[in-house]
Formats: C-alpha cells, sequence, structure tokens
C-alpha cells in the first residue's frame, strides 16, 4: 500500500486523507499478540489489573437493566476505544470492523461529500483545505475555518472520523455546518453535498511563466506533473510558479516522485523519524528536468502534508523561496494495525516527517520567506498579490 500523509477528506469519506492522503503506511501486526497477563511496559505498571476490565463487563452483564441491549463485543470495542482516545493525539484512533472496511473502502478514490478536508488545529475541528471547484469552497469555507458544530451536534470530543461520517453523504444531500473564523461571531452554512472530481494539477503558461496549481498529490500527480514540465520546456518558459495553496497533501511517493522533476539526483526529500529506529531518508530519482529551472512557492494555511514536504525540500535543498503565509503542519505519521483476525484497526501516530534541515513539520507549519498576506477586500475584488510577489522574484 503507498504511503500517504494521513488526513481526511470529506469526498466520499475519508479518502484516507484526503484523496489520498498522508503517509499512513498500513501493516498487519496480526502476528504481534499483546499478552495482558505480562503488561509490564515500565516497573511502575507492574500493578495495573487489566482483569477490572473483565469484572466490570461481568458487573454490568450481571446487573444492567437491560441486559439484552449489552453484547460483550460491543463492550469490548468501546472499552478499547476510550483506552485509544484517553492520552493519544488526535489522529490515533480505533476503527471496529464495520468502521475499519468503510475507512479502507473510502480510500477506493470515487467521492461524494463537500470537498474539503478537515483536521485538528489546536484541538478544534477545523478546515484544512477547501478544494477547488467544489461545494465547499463555492460555499465559502476557509482553510482554518474552526467547525463548531455538524448539523447541531457539537463538535467537542469528537473524533475525526466521527466527523468524516458526519459530514460525508450522498450527492444531493445538504449537511450545516457551524463556523467561526478569526474569532468572529459563529454562522451556519449550508452546504449541498456533490459527487467530486479533482484533477492533480492545473497549468497556465502566461507571459513567460508558468504557473502549476497543484490541487492534490493524488495517484496521478507525478504522471500530470511529467507532462505539465514537458510543456513548460517545449514553450521555453523563463521561470515556475508552483502554486501548492490548498493542497491538502498525498500520497508521499508522488510528493517525492515530483521533486525528482524539480531537484538534483539524489538530493534529500524528507526525512521519517520514528520512536527508536534509525531515520529513514526519502532521495529523488527522477530525471531533474526542472531542476535548474527558477522557480517560486506559494503557500498558505492550507497547504499540509505532502505539499509541505515538496516546499520544505525545495527550499532546503534549493533554496527556493516560499511565499505567502504559514501552511498548517501536519507532518505526523500514521500506521494501520490490525488487531488479530477481528477485522478491527488500529490508525496509531508512530513518527514525524521533517525537513532536509531537520525541521520538524508535526509540530509547526513551515513559516514563509516572504510573508504576503491576501486582505478580505482583495480576495473580493479578484486580487492576488502573493501570485503578483512570486512573478516578481522570477527574472
Amino acid at each position: 500500500m503507498q504511503n500517504k500523509i494521513i488526513f481526511i477528506f470529506i469526498l466520499c469519506g475519508f479518502l484516507i486523507t484526503g484523496f489520498v492522503f498522508g503517509a499512513v503506511i498500513a501493516r498487519v501486526w496480526g502476528d504481534k499478540i499483546f499478552s495482558l497477563s505480562s503488561w509490564k511496559a515500565n516497573p511502575e505498571d507492574s500493578n495495573i489489573d487489566i482483569s477490572l476490565l473483565a469484572e466490570t463487563i461481568q458487573i454490568l452483564k450481571d446487573n444492567y437493566i437491560h441486559p439484552e441491549n449489552l453484547s460483550e463485543q460491543n463492550l469490548l470495542w468501546g472499552a478499547i476505544r476510550g483506552l485509544v482516545r484517553e492520552s493519544t493525539d488526535d489522529y490515533t484512533t480505533f476503527f471496529d470492523p464495520d468502521e475499519a472496511k468503510r475507512f479502507l473502502e473510502d480510500t477506493s478514490g470515487h467521492f461524494e461529500g463537500i470537498g474539503a478536508e478537515i483536521g485538528f488545529r489546536d484541538g478544534l475541528l477545523a478546515i484544512i483545505a477547501p478544494l477547488e471547484g467544489t461545494p465547499a469552497k463555492e460555499a465559502g469555507l476557509e482553510a482554518r475555518d474552526i467547525i463548531l458544530a455538524i448539523d447541531d451536534t457539537s463538535t467537542e470530543d469528537i473524533t475525526l472520523e466521527e466527523a468524516v461520517a458526519k459530514i460525508r453523504g450522498p450527492a444531493g444531500t445538504i449537511v450545516t455546518l457551524r463556523i467561526s473564523r478569526n474569532q468572529e461571531a459563529a454562522k451556519e452554512i449550508s452546504i449541498t453535498r456533490a459527487q467530486i472530481v479533482v484533477p492533480p494539477l492545473d497549468l497556465k503558461i502566461e507571459d513567460g511563466i508558468a504557473t502549476v496549481q497543484f490541487h492534490s498529490f493524488s495517484s496521478e500527480a507525478a504522471v500530470a506533473f511529467q507532462a505539465a514540465a514537458a510543456q513548460i520546456t517545449k514553450a521555453n518558459a523563463r521561470g515556475l510558479i508552483l502554486d501548492l495553496r490548498n493542497n491538502p497533501g498525498g500520497f508521499l511517493d508522488q510528493a517525492v516522485k515530483v521533486a525528482g522533476f524539480l531537484l538534483p539526483e539524489d538530493s534529500v526529500v524528507v526525512i521519517e523519524r520514528k520512536r527508536g529506529e534509525a531515520d529513514i531518508i526519502h532521495r529523488s530519482s527522477g530525471p531533474g528536468l526542472l531542476a535548474d529551472f527558477p522557480t517560486v512557492v506559494l503557500m498558505n494555511e492550507g497547504t499540509a502534508s505532502a505539499a509541505e514536504i515538496l516546499a520544505g525540500a525545495l527550499r532546503d535543498e534549493r533554496d527556493i523561496k516560499l511565499v505567502g503565509s504559514e501552511t498548517f503542519g501536519k507532518g505526523s505519521i500514521q500506521e494501520l494495525i490490525r488487531l488479530k483476525q477481528s477485522g478491527a484497526v488500529l490508525k496509531i501516530t508512530v513518527g514525524e516527517w521533517r525537513t532536509p534541515a531537520g525541521n520538524s513539520l508535526a509540530e509547526a507549519g513551515l513559516n514563509p520567506d516572504i510573508l504576503v498576506e491576501i486582505k478580505p477586500e482583495e480576495r473580493e475584488a479578484g486580487l492576488d498579490p502573493q501570485l503578483d510577489v512570486a512573478k516578481s522574484l522570477l527574472p
């Protein structure tokens, strides 16, 4: 299974993040069976009595007023879910067999929803990026919008998967989000779900400058960029603007392959760091067709995961200027671990991504070299000062 930097798209379900996304590494650890009787991870844990779990289930069965509503299996799933939520981050979660099946099916690439990616920012459910040409974008959702409620259901203590399940749905149906933006008064936005089809990129060549707007790093991203790179060189463009704004990320291998067109051979693209393991260095191996091409990167609050990885690599390895605003900061790595033969799955954070210079993408977003904010009145007037600055930096 391809690496993905996990985020969740509200497209068909959660296309693993999105459309792709992220760097979820699927591993089956069915043979690694944990023995409750030998749970002594640390000396101070030696007095933990796991039999309390079985005792609690038995007490419920013996005393609860409606024993017919109790299922030992569901009680166990609930206990595991509570255990996982207790002390982990927002991206570590448990899927019972039915949820796991839906999750894996939702990575198939058939999307119905609002066309936005969501995640957590400072513990609050937020919009990561609305995708161009989707209901979310048309409804006016913006990166960093806080989602306070979904159809009158508060998002307090909600998991990412629960939020996705509430927001997604068949095309033509409506979902209402209560949104808070920049500490302004909350407002409700009703959005009609639709079939979501988003190309990986768009290319425009104007006045000798090629602008590649990357919407996501889907499974077709590298092939699409290869075709774009050929058009750019054929047109004798004098510079490239790589627009990664509102790009929530995608498959890690696609970001690395795209980097192979923009970096010299064997350049460091990203460092994979996990607990107790040696760092894994992901390097470029592409043709380097645009490795010497004057390039500027555009980014904003909706730039995340694989998009941040590519931007960080271009700055660290080629000193390419990053223009815009601070990125989202989604650089943690999740793995999918199957629990024995039950069909249940754990999605667990096991590491983080670092730029070639060693900067963590999990702790904070990338700061731009040139900070350019777009004012509301500029946006309404169709102006793009970030793009204007990027153009001014090219020869």
